[in-house]
């Protein structure tokens, strides 16, 4: 027993070997051999400020050898080559190798004070693959920031099975891509009857939060023409799946709240509704099939017709 207690414990220290040198190395990383810069266009989806002790695994008392950094998480949407380095291209199989790294993005605390950047911000930037004295992984630098991304209170989505469903309320606010996550959750397994496509057919988030706010602390408001139809109102489509913003699906297409086809209307829920019919509470005219809404309530088609018969006699 005393021998199977000594190979144990040995093992254990080998373990414990093998893992604290690791941590060393990460964190006392030698520069890597050079590869490509990429320049990128992205989505800040988190910014998260760290700390790594350097040369040490104990903080010293005057904390001269602990380094802050920030760990990024980008959604890139646009990548093109800045620098070519040993044959590395920038294109989408990079851009496959940035998401599903275990590598972080790593963001210097110099540079990010210079230009700070947080969730919800488009950016331009610089991102490279190598090492430094203290990390590995990928390296963001020369960040723009483009603009400030919508965050949204709703969102109506439908799986491939047909089923749809909506969430939100007036306190709810949250990017595109935090509700995208919440589809692809709810449509998992869901397909078509012929199973030839599963997942998320579309989705749509409508209504801006007013509470994001730009660096002179004004409301980020947005202003579209809801007069014009079709895919001017469409985000993105990727891997099968349209998304709409503040409009609905028809046809593959992206339709502005209010409009009317097929007896049927755009609602703010973000899907086609049947109109109503005369005497029916309304709002608007487009939810009336006669396209009147008077006090509150639709006037029927026959009632119009009438009207408009006896001003056609009464001229004859």
């Amino acid at each position: 027993m005393r021998l199977y207690y000594k190979v144990l414990i040995l093992f254990f220290i080998l373990v414990v070997s093998a893992f604290i040198i690791q941590m060393v190395n990460f964190v006392n990383a030698v520069p890597a051999a050079p590869s490509s810069t990429c320049g990128v266009t992205a989505d800040v989806l988190s910014v998260v400020k760290k700390q790594a002790v350097i040369g040490s695994f104990v903080p010293s008392p005057n904390g001269e050898n602990i380094i802050s950094y920030y760990d990024i998480n980008l959604d890139i949407v646009g990548i093109s080559t800045y620098i070519e380095e040993r044959g590395i291209y920038c294109d989408d199989s990079y851009t496959k190798n940035v998401e599903e790294s275990n590598y972080p993005i790593i963001l210097h605390e110099d540079q990010y004070n210079s230009t700070p950047i947080s969730e919800g911000q488009r950016i331009k930037a610089r991102i490279s693959f190598g090492g430094d004295e203290f990390f590995h992984g990928y390296f963001l630098s020369g960040i723009q920031i483009e603009g400030i991304l919508n965050f949204y209170r709703y969102n109506y989505w439908q799986c491939y099975n047909g089923e749809g469903h909506w969430e939100g309320d007036e306190n709810s606010c949250k990017s595109y891509k935090i509700w995208e996550s919440y589809t692809k959750d709810f449509c998992q397994d869901k397909c078509n009857e012929n199973k030839s496509k599963c997942g998320v057919e579309y989705f749509n988030v409508y209504k801006v939060c007013d509470t994001i706010k730009n660096e002179n602390d004004t409301f980020i408001t947005e202003e579209e023409d809801e007069s014009s139809v079709v895919n001017n109102t469409s985000i993105i489509e990727t891997e099968g799946t349209i998304i709409c913003k503040d409009s609905c699906l028809l046809d593959g297409k992206c339709y502005p709240f209010g409009y009317r086809k097929s007896d049927k209307f755009c609602s703010d829920m973000g899907s086609f509704v049947d109109q109503s019919k005369g005497d029916e509470v309304c709002e608007n005219n487009f939810e009336c099939s006669s396209n009147i809404c008077v006090s509150g309530k639709c006037v029927e088609e026959g009632l119009i017709n009438k009207i408009l018969n006896w001003f056609k006699r009464l001229f004859s």
